[in-house]
């Protein structure tokens, strides 16, 4: 009989095999509920959200109808049957229920934070507390009819850009996964030196075309792994401060940022919302960090008494005519109209930038295919070139 210690010794190690088996599945699990949970939410946001577009029109229609002396009730329950049978026409029924149940329209508005952004809802309440809700509301349409703008030229000009993308991709899969291997067995019992770039083709057709089934998978990790990277925000504020120092991609981001901040600033403002909460607002329609880094100290110095042109002048983000504006507004008391005018005078900078932009990517995507199919034509002739030669010595 083996002696006690030995037991001893062979159940400690069985339950540090158990212990690190189980800490390791949690780990996975967790992992998995993290990711899950993510995709779960996204696709519960994206049920939920309305096209910017119905939004901009049921907006046009209630600034028309509370101009002719409709009460926001029955606008509500007009635009909701108008609608029927789409998300945006339940959320109308729904609101225009609790309007006429008593509730504010803000208060009905805040129920659907999917289909009506903070910067909607903050303007709604301003226009409600002044009593001036239908100018609002023409507020709104024009600074949503901005924005889908700027976004449909970013859109547009990035078209050619994802569609040469897309065709080196498939350049790459077909020369990977049908041309070479066609290649590969002539190659290997042609019995010459093969060059370099053969070999390295040669290598990944054959991964290719023996673990085909890995590369979905490999892309479906790979996704997952840069959104989760992303919603680390140490991983969201170094990337963003690498864009907005790259030369030309920067100078379109901080033009892009300084539209939408101004355009939020100054209807808000315009509409009556206190400076302190425009401030806040404004913050939520930016995306970049460094934009809601200084949005943060803007705000800080507005309640310290230290001003607002301020930050505008102390930052780097700001371009001088940013500065000279926000100090200009803040001095003759005129900032709302100011802020558009800066807001109108970005959105002219972004067009000329995606312009400049695109100019610069068709070719230098050009140039990336055509390296790419020059390397695809050397790895395939030069050896047929060295058969040829070799069958000639030979013969």
């Amino acid at each position: 009989m083996p002696p006690p210690v030995q037991y001893e010794g062979w159940g400690m190690k069985m339950a540090q095999l158990a212990y690190r088996t189980e800490k390791a599945t949690s780990g996975y699990i967790e992992v998995w509920q993290a990711v899950s949970g993510a995709v779960r939410r996204a696709f519960r946001t994206w049920r939920q959200r309305v096209p910017s577009k119905q939004l901009v029109l049921v907006t046009s229609q209630l600034s028309l109808m509370l101009e002719t002396h409709n009460t926001i009730s029955e606008s509500l329950t007009a635009l909701g049957r108008q609608a029927e049978g789409t998300r945006m026409g339940t959320v109308l029924n729904r609101v225009a229920s609790s309007v006429a149940g008593g509730r504010t329209l803000t208060a009905a508005l805040n129920e659907h934070p999917a289909v009506f952004p903070n910067l909607f809802i903050s303007a709604v309440r301003a226009g409600e507390t002044s009593g001036q809700l239908s100018q609002v509301f023409k507020q709104l349409e024009m600074h949503m009819t901005k924005r889908a703008q700027l976004r449909e030229s970013i859109r547009s000009a990035l078209t050619y850009p994802a569609i040469l993308s897309v065709l080196l991709m498939g350049v790459v899969i077909f020369a990977v996964t049908f041309v070479l291997p066609r290649f590969t067995a002539i190659f290997e019992g042609a019995g010459v030196a093969l060059p370099i770039q053969t070999r390295i083709l040669m290598a990944a057709a054959k991964l290719a075309t023996r673990y085909w089934y890995l590369i979905p998978v490999g892309v479906v990790f790979g996704v997952v792994g840069v959104v989760t990277l992303f919603r680390n925000s140490k991983c969201r504020i170094l990337v963003d401060g690498i864009l907005i120092r790259t030369p030309v991609v920067g100078t379109l981001l901080k033009s892009a940022s300084t539209a939408s901040l101004a355009r939020t600033l100054g209807m808000l403002v315009e509409s009556g919302v206190p400076l302190t909460e425009s401030i806040g607002v404004a913050k939520d329609s930016v995306g970049s960090h460094s934009f809601r880094r200084f949005m943060d100290g803007l705000e800080r110095s507005v309640l310290q008494g230290g001003g607002f042109a301020a930050p505008f002048r102390d930052s780097d983000l700001m371009s001088p005519v940013d500065q000279q504006m926000a100090q200009t507004g803040e001095k003759t008391g005129s900032l709302p109209t100011v802020m558009m005018r800066l807001a109108d005078h970005h959105d002219e900078q972004v067009d000329v930038k995606l312009k400049r932009l695109t100019a610069i990517m068709e070719p230098m995507f050009i140039a990336i295919m055509g390296l790419f199919v020059g390397f695809l034509a050397m790895a395939v002739l030069l050896p047929l070139f060295k058969m040829a030669s070799a069958l000639r010595m030979g013969g």
